[in-house]
């Protein structure tokens, strides 16, 4: 998708008018571990904040099928049509809870996934730390 360009240094002269407000994911750089992975190909746009889930079998890193399962959250929102993309994500560090989408397949209880991350949830303030 056009939109969903991520880091992408453009030719001269052109631009874009329909390129949507990024979601931020951090509540804060305190702790903070990012890195560069690549993800499984056609599992469709990856909104902000989606969890993931490392597949042994093709080593890579695909959308998560349960909150036990999750090893981190998608930095920037991107599409993963073939071939497959690399995409930032966090794998510790403190998120807004508010930007995590509802998935079917992962508990929305943010109590549960906190404490499958091995972190706390803070309904207060709305964050996860892990």
């Amino acid at each position: 998708m056009a939109s969903r360009q991520g880091n992408v240094i453009l030719a001269p002269g052109y631009s874009s008018t329909s390129v949507p407000d990024p979601k931020e994911l951090l509540y804060s750089e305190v702790g903070l571990r990012q890195h560069g992975v690549t993800l499984v190909p056609n599992q469709g746009v990856l909104e902000t904040g989606t969890p993931l889930e490392y597949d042994s079998a093709t080593k890579r890193y695909k959308k998560a099928t349960a909150a036990a399962n999750v090893v981190a959250f998608v930095r920037i929102s991107v599409d993963t049509s073939d071939p497959a993309k690399l995409s930032s994500v966090v794998f510790a560090g403190t998120i807004k809870a508010a930007v995590i989408p509802v998935i079917a397949s992962v508990s929305n209880d943010l109590a549960a996934l906190a404490t499958a991350l091995g972190g706390k949830y803070n309904a207060q303030l709305g964050y996860i730390s892990f």
